[in-house]
C-alpha cells in the first residue's frame, strides 16, 4: 500500500511538471500562457487546436529563416518569415521574452516556434 500511494504521488508531481500556466504582460493586458515542455509549447491557454498559433506548428521550416549576430531566429521567423506581429511581454518578476503573435489574438513563444520549425526539418515535414 506505501508503495501505491508512493509511485502515485512520485506520478502526480512529475506530471505536475509536464505543463504549467504563466502570464505575462504588456501595458494594457494580462495574457495567461500554458506551458507544455514534452511537447515544446509556450502558447496562449485559450489556444486550442484549431487557433492560428497552433495550426502553423506543423508548417513551419527553417529554411528561410537568415539571422545576424544576437538575433532571435524564432523572432526572425515570426516577423519576415510568417509576416506576423513579434510582441515583447514581461512576467511578473520583469523578464522578458517575445512571442509571435496571430490574426486571431493566439500567440506563441518565438524560440519554440524556432524548435517546431526544426523539428519539421528533421522529419522533412517542410519544403
Amino acid at each position: 500500500m506505501n508503495n501505491l500511494i508512493l509511485t502515485l504521488s512520485l506520478f502526480l508531481s512529475l506530471n505536475s511538471f509536464a505543463q504549467s500556466e504563466r502570464t505575462y504582460h504588456d501595458e494594457k493586458k494580462q495574457y495567461v500562457f500554458m506551458i507544455d515542455n514534452k511537447n515544446y509549447l509556450f502558447i496562449t491557454k485559450n489556444c486550442k487546436k484549431k487557433c492560428a498559433a497552433y495550426k502553423i506548428l506543423n508548417k513551419v521550416s527553417t529554411k528561410k529563416v537568415f539571422t545576424k549576430q544576437g538575433q532571435n531566429p524564432g523572432a526572425i521567423l515570426c516577423d519576415d518569415v510568417l509576416r506576423k506581429e513579434v510582441v515583447t511581454l514581461r512576467n511578473e518578476l520583469g523578464g522578458e521574452s517575445t512571442f509571435c503573435r496571430f490574426k486571431d489574438g493566439s500567440m506563441i513563444e518565438s524560440s519554440r516556434l524556432f524548435i517546431h520549425a526544426q523539428i519539421n526539418d528533421e522529419k522533412g515535414k517542410t519544403r
